[in-house]
């Protein structure tokens, strides 16, 4: 017999009784011995009609996740860079924006308005002909640190050559006096971390993280099993560099868990003098099943994280569909 069906059986002969019970109860019967009847004895007053209760109207759930607020941009603001994917603040209420569909750096005014600054990756410091996709950018005293998704085409076509650069640059002045002296690069982060991965170099076993797989060809970066790095912090000391993965997600049997894998030899890397990154131990957060879209270290060392999903975004949950209910 079905083991699904027969587990429904046992129910049927519970319901017919209690279904039983509720008629016998309705009509008087059930007690005394005296058997049960379906009709009123004769001579007996029915009893009054009462009409229903009145319910109250249902209110609608306040939403939970949408702002009633309405942004109104200043003037200007639309000017220029629309696909900001990273920023930096900078002296003076400027902040320093970087675009992750052109090779180029823009210093903002914080209140809005055009660029006052721009510079460019492509003619200047790395020289970098294709699109990087910088999705990732982080300060550490006087130099800036970007990376690019290191990930696939939306497509699945492989873009390693174009996206897997780390490269830094000194900062100095702010506003239109903003300028740029240009470090150095290392364009090895992808090949390096999936065979740190498929070594075991991290101890947690072989293809532990599936690396090899989520950035082979084929495979679209932007799904919990792809491979695109969102978010670059350092830890605490400053003693590494964070590499915060939108995707994969990690987990034993469901991939709901974020992704930090640390590079303690970044300086060296990008001065040339090391060819070999040396991962730390990576970091897994739990973060409600979502990734890492971006990561930031405050000023008092505690550490902002914005999560999203590794695919494309839905509508919000309802209370039922999140962890924990409602």
């Amino acid at each position: 017999m079905n083991s699904h069906l027969s587990a429904r059986i046992p129910f049927k002969p519970m319901l017919l009784a209690s279904a039983l019970s509720l008629l016998l109860a309705a009509c008087g019967g059930g007690g005394g011995g005296a058997g049960f009847s379906f009709f009123p004895p004769a001579g007996s007053t029915p009893p009054a009609v009462q009409p229903p209760a009145t319910q109250p109207e249902a209110q609608p759930e306040a939403s939970l996740f949408v702002s009633q607020a309405r942004f109104t941009p200043n003037a200007g603001t639309t000017e220029g860079s629309s696909d900001a994917s990273t920023a930096l603040a900078l002296p003076g209420d400027f902040m320093l924006v970087a675009d992750d569909e052109s090779n180029v750096l823009r210093v903002y005014p914080r209140a809005g308005g055009a660029a006052v600054k721009e510079w460019s990756y492509e003619l200047e410091g790395p020289k970098l002909t294709k699109e990087l996709d910088l999705e990732a950018g982080t300060r550490i005293g006087d130099t800036l640190y970007f990376t690019g998704s290191n990930s696939n085409k939306k497509d699945g076509a492989d873009a390693a050559a174009d996206r897997s650069h780390l490269f830094a640059v000194k900062v100095s002045g702010t506003g239109a006096d903003t300028a740029f002296s240009y470090v150095g690069q290392f364009a090895l982060l992808e090949a390096q971390l999936i065979a740190w991965d498929k070594t075991n170099a991290h101890g947690l076993g072989a293809d532990h993280f599936g690396f090899a797989v989520s950035a082979g060809a084929g495979i679209v970066p932007e799904r919990v099993d792809g491979f695109s790095i969102e978010g670059m912090t350092s830890s605490p000391g400053d003693t590494a560099l964070w590499l915060g993965f939108r995707a994969p997600q990690t987990g034993n049997t469901v991939r709901a868990k974020a992704l930090i894998v640390p590079v303690q030899n970044y300086a060296a890397l990008i001065a040339g003098t090391a060819t070999q990154a040396t991962f730390g131990a990576p970091i897994e957060l739990e973060l409600g099943g979502r990734g890492i879209r971006s990561i930031d270290k405050g000023t008092d060392g505690n550490y902002l994280i914005v999560a999203g999903p590794a695919g494309a975004a839905r509508s919000a949950p309802s209370p039922a569909q999140r962890p924990g209910g409602p």
